[in-house]
């Protein structure tokens, strides 16, 4: 993912860990203490859909037999591919990284609230790692990772397997990580540790007290000030993700150079800035 350039008036929380551990639950937690939540994968999945910027990228890249009888991409066929040969998975890498790079920006950009949770599960691998205040990693124990992945998403032990051969280990993830989550199962211990975490981050960083101030006066202040994007009302908040004026101050491209069709309006009737 590319660089992103904030103000200095966010605090930002990135947020990531290995598939099945829960990462997600963690991040609505934090949206409930007062963060703007943003969903590296569900931008991903919505760049890949018929009228987004990733779609005809990947066609290009995959061929069309990764359609489905709509149209549109199968997220399955394509993670066949990706899993399966090293050099397909950091193509897609390369489309995606820089489109969920512009999007976060532009939603932190837009964003009222001061603290930012993103969560990304290949985070800590992205130069979006750089523009984080604290880093977050979510952890828990294998079997449960094991049955999650099983009950919720139909994968069997190898093809599990295999998805967490592409993702850094726990170790790694741990030495560079501010703040560790064990999430295997009790929401409540669950909560308990992010609370705490929360609390003793603001005891810690004068940035993140301020910031906290912030959120107290909008939500005192305010009863509309903040759409967080979700898979339900993710079209209230299309326009403002994808476009151009703000990506070329606020993205870092790095080595990537890509050629990018954006949306060009921004409602604003959208409540978020």
């Amino acid at each position: 993912m590319g660089e992103i350039k904030l103000h200095q008036d966010h605090f930002i929380i990135g947020l990531t860990g290995n598939i099945g551990t829960g990462k997600s639950i963690v991040r609505k937690m934090l949206q409930h203490l007062g963060a703007y939540g943003i969903d590296a994968d569900l931008l991903a999945h919505q760049a890949l859909k018929p009228n987004g910027p990733a779609h005809d990228q990947i066609i290009h890249r995959y061929g069309s037999s990764i359609l489905d009888t709509h149209g549109a991409v199968d997220r399955s066929k394509l993670a066949r591919i990706v899993f399966s040969n090293e050099k397909a998975l950091i193509d897609l890498e390369n489309i995606l990284h820089p489109l969920i790079a512009t999007a976060a920006a532009n939603m932190i950009h837009h964003a009222r609230l001061p603290i930012i949770v993103i969560e990304a599960i290949k985070l800590l691998e992205s130069d979006l790692a750089k523009t984080c205040d604290s880093i977050w990693v979510v952890d828990a124990q294998k079997q449960v990772v094991l049955e999650r992945l099983s009950r919720e998403r139909g994968m069997n032990n190898a093809e599990i397997q295999k998805r967490l051969s592409h993702q850094s280990t726990l170790e790694k993830k741990r030495q560079q990580s501010d703040v560790m989550i064990e999430n295997s199962g009790d929401v409540y211990k669950t909560w308990q540790q992010v609370t705490k975490a929360w609390d003793q981050t603001k005891q810690k960083n004068q940035k993140f007290t301020v910031c906290i101030k912030k959120t107290s006066d909008l939500l005192a202040f305010s009863e509309d000030f903040l759409i967080t994007p979700s898979s339900s009302n993710y079209s209230a908040v299309e326009d403002i993700i994808y476009t151009t004026n703000l990506a070329k101050s606020l993205i870092g491209w790095g080595a990537i150079q890509m050629s990018l069709t954006f949306k060009k309006n921004i409602h604003s009737k959208v409540s978020c800035g």
